[in-house]
């Protein structure tokens, strides 16, 4: 496209060459096209590559690139393009452009991490089925993780080295949170509120230390926090697989925003759980701004 408007530019100037005003004036309309159809239309300034994944309507590679840091001049009639487009091809889940650099707001999945407690030693597979979603984890994923867990929950890998739980971090894209139960608690009771849900939903002393050490300090100090326990929608979004399959599983993830003042919520009351046999343990949260 670029090319075509310079050859543009040049028959103009040789056909024009005898009315130079009249050559400025199609020039400027010429450039002003140029910018409604690159930036307007397709939403991106620039970077050809990317206006053609987009015209062949590549649109999660797009995103996908905006998120790991690409950065794309767009002005507001081509955001608002960009947007339409994206919601109109079902993407309205992973639209949260910001206006001053194009990228997806970052809402990832942090510190998802899984205890084993088989009830003897086991060679255990655990697998997640979009791995593409996961930015950082330890011991590496890997094409999977092949652990060898102890009833007391110790894991050792091939190499002999023992874990106490594995650990990944979660982009997030396409999970959708569910605010429409919850909780809102004070800052300053926040310890106490998590000591409390985690006994309930049967989370051991240690489990519920991590969690609470993990994610007291970014808490405690706000005036009130919005809370919600997420279940089946986490669920359906993560895809956790592990081999043998354990007879019983919890999952613990909090969604969460800090809040100046108090919101009315209706309280939510966590479906109940019962540890037995082989018993896997998870917990994660996402804060959302």
């Amino acid at each position: 496209m670029s090319l075509l408007f310079i050859a543009l530019f040049v028959w103009m100037a040789v056909s024009f060459k005898r009315s130079r005003a009249l050559f400025y004036r199609v020039c400027a309309t010429v450039v002003l096209l140029y910018v409604v159809l690159m930036t307007g239309y397709f939403g991106f300034d620039g970077d050809e590559d990317r206006l053609v994944a987009w015209e062949n309507e590549e649109y999660e590679n797009c995103l996908l690139d905006i998120y790991n840091g690409d950065e794309f001049s767009i002005t507001p009639w081509g955001f608002l393009g960009a947007q339409a487009r994206m919601l109109d091809a079902g993407f309205e889940n992973i639209v949260r452009f910001v206006l001053d650099g194009g990228r997806l707001d970052k809402n990832v999945i942090t510190k998802p991490i899984l205890y084993l407690y088989p009830e003897e030693q086991t060679d255990t597979t655990v697998s997640i089925k979009d791995a593409g979603h996961i930015v950082s984890s330890y011991p590496a994923y890997g094409d999977g993780w092949q652990v060898s867990a102890a009833p007391d929950g110790t894991l050792t890998d091939k190499n002999g080295r023992e874990y106490n739980y594995l650990f990944w971090e979660d982009d997030g894209i396409g999970f959708d949170a569910d605010f429409s139960e919850g909780f809102c608690i004070k800052g300053s009771d926040t310890a106490a509120f998590l000591e409390e849900q985690l006994a309930y939903m049967r989370l051991t002393d240690k489990e519920a230390c991590d969690f609470i050490s993990f994610w007291l300090p970014q808490m405690e100090g706000n005036p009130y926090n919005v809370i919600s326990f997420q279940f089946d929608n986490y669920e359906a979004y993560e895809g956790l697989q592990i081999s043998p399959e354990p007879d019983s599983i919890q999952k613990v993830i909090m969604a969460w925003k800090p809040s100046d003042k108090f919101v009315t919520i209706k309280e939510q009351i966590a479906p109940g759980f019962e540890r037995y046999g082989f018993t896997a343990v998870e917990w994660g949260g996402v804060k959302y701004e």
